[in-house]
């Protein structure tokens, strides 16, 4: 609702709006993350915002305890982070995610190191790309000790994505989608509803051609990208819980993402129903003991 994107008139918020209303309209936000069933969020604003203060994610940071009570489930894990457009050909967004327990000023530090201090990153509501090239982007986020971070490439084939072929000569894709540091793009359906020659260079399979094969393939997620609350009629895209993907974690956390990412195959899921739900597996229910020198009889011990 603070970022400049945001479509949803009722909720859509200005950074001199009062605390009160942007924690109102957090409040409201959460509970249509819970209404949707969804567990786990990244937020990822263009550029932040100008200060760790005025940005949303403390609204829902604050929030979210009181929010998760009321609506009788568990509270949000909210991933803090940023959306960003690196130096690639005209421009490529990348989603920047950080820990949960990231506090924002280091959120923010991380944004000001990749060329994007608070006094730059915005022209009135329109944000300012960055300078930095996409390998060093995934250097500062992913390698640093210190809150480690992971990166997502979003809407790929849309403006602006790794495979805009307006706004990156083909060679360019070919070298930035094989880098290994890139672990996960965002797609806009599953891959087995994609056509052939996409399956085969999002699966690395033997029909794809060798320019382009990755050395693994990348993971692939699901999002809502979301720029309003609900949907309101049957055209509208991208509200919250629009697309959704389910991810096997022991617990949420940027090493359960980057573990899920390296091993999409058995971790990751689409689909709407939770795949925990479909497994089948053997269960005793009951043991029969016999034939004992302490017992007189057979006797059925059931669980």
């Amino acid at each position: 609702p603070l970022d400049s994107h945001w479509r949803d008139a009722s909720t859509r918020l200005r950074k001199d709006d009062s605390d009160e209303r942007k924690r109102e309209v957090a409040r409201i936000y959460l509970k249509a993350c819970h209404s949707t069933g969804l567990e786990v969020v990244a937020i990822t604003d263009h550029n932040f915002a100008e200060s760790p203060e005025i940005s949303f994610i403390k609204y829902l940071q604050e929030e979210n305890d009181n929010v998760a009570k009321e609506c009788h489930r568990d509270p949000l894990y909210i991933f803090p982070g940023f959306e960003l457009e690196a130096d690639v050909g005209k421009g490529c967004h990348l989603l920047c995610i950080f820990p949960s327990e990231t506090p924002l000023n280091v959120v923010d530090s991380r944004l000001t190191s990749l060329e994007l201090p608070p006094d730059k990153r915005y022209n009135g509501e329109l944000t300012k790309p960055s300078t930095v090239q996409m390998k060093h982007v995934l250097k500062v986020v992913q390698r640093d000790l210190n809150y480690t971070g992971i990166i997502i490439a979003p809407h790929p084939t849309n403006a602006k994505g790794i495979f805009d072929n307006d706004r990156i000569s083909e060679w360019l894709q070919k070298e930035e989608y094989k880098y290994i540091k890139l672990l996960c793009l965002e797609i806009h359906k599953p891959i087995e509803k994609m056509s052939r020659g996409w399956q085969s260079l999002l699966l690395c399979n033997e029909e794809c051609q060798d320019e382009w094969k990755r050395e693994r393939p990348p993971a692939c997620v699901m999002s809502s990208d979301c720029y309003r609350l609900y949907k309101d009629n049957a055209e509208d895209s991208n509200y919250i819980g629009y697309q959704y993907t389910w991810i096997k974690m022991s617990r949420p956390s940027v090493e359960s993402l980057r573990q899920a990412f390296l091993d999409w195959e058995s971790r990751i899921r689409f689909g709407p129903n939770c795949p925990d739900e479909q497994f089948q597996y053997p269960k005793i229910r009951s043991i029969l003991v016999r034939d004992a020198s302490f017992l007189r009889r057979a006797e059925r011990i059931n669980w």
